[in-house]
């Protein structure tokens, strides 16, 4: 939990204000969410990589054998009976050598080697500026420094934050990379985006609307009904007033 400085003798009055520090646990925050979603591309780049790879190492090395056309010619001669099959196995063997060219082709065309490397140094950016950011609130809970100190790291954080940034734009990730490394931090996002309201709504008088939740037809039938029967029983007796508030309150 961020502990809040408290001045000492000697120290300026202005020390590091609360806000500040919870900017600070924002960045952390999204640093790790940035390193996860790059990390995780990195992985499934890594993984296309590894496949094509292998199926054009594979294939180059079938055409290139000896024994592949006489494998070719030895299975068709066993299926001669059949011409679907025979048909099927020299279709095969003409659409082997295309299907290598073109993952060859992906492979260089795309970059994916490249690609690997560097969503992996973006994500460990991410990874030093995060360890920077936590090693920084510690720093400010232990009360080490005045706030300028302070402040003056996490501006230089920040703005090595927004260069890692723009260098990750280069390599972008998709939509269910994001959604994953959102997810794996859920937890940790909320509190501080909470946290990160209530300062705006202290200071800024900022408040988001609350949005009501959209009823289905068969909810609103449900609520509807057990509303009436909520009634009812209050006013023949069965339930008391503190209940049928509840049921209220409930719905």
């Amino acid at each position: 939990m961020i502990e809040i400085p408290t001045p000492t003798s000697g120290e300026p009055k202005h020390l590091v204000r609360s806000e500040k520090l919870v900017e600070i646990a924002n960045l952390e925050v999204d640093c790790k969410i940035g390193k996860d979603r790059h990390f995780i591309a990195a992985d499934r780049k890594n993984r296309w990589r590894i496949i094509l790879g292998m199926f054009s190492v594979i294939g180059s090395a079938i055409m290139a054998s000896e024994s592949g056309p006489a494998l070719s010619k030895l299975i068709q001669s066993y299926f001669s009976d059949d011409k679907h099959v025979a048909g099927l196995l020299g279709f095969l063997g003409t659409l082997l050598p295309l299907l290598v060219g073109i993952s060859t082709a992906i492979i260089g065309f795309l970059g994916l080697e490249k690609q690997t490397a560097q969503h992996r140094f973006v994500g460990n950016s991410y990874i030093e500026i995060a360890r920077k950011a936590r090693s920084l609130i510690n720093d400010i809970n232990a009360n080490t420094a005045t706030s300028a100190d302070y402040l003056g790291r996490y501006e230089k954080l920040l703005t090595h934050y927004l260069e890692v940034n723009k260098e990750g734009e280069g390599y972008p990730t998709n939509k269910k990379d994001s959604d994953k490394a959102m997810q794996m931090n859920e937890k940790r996002r909320s509190a501080v985006k909470a946290k990160l309201m209530e300062f705006d709504a202290a200071t800024l008088g900022l408040k988001e609307k609350q949005s009501l939740p959209k009823l289905n037809l068969r909810t609103a039938i449900a609520r509807g009904t057990k509303l009436k029967f909520a009634a009812i029983f209050f006013k023949i007796g069965i339930i008391r007033k503190s209940d049928y508030k509840k049921i209220l309150t409930s719905l």
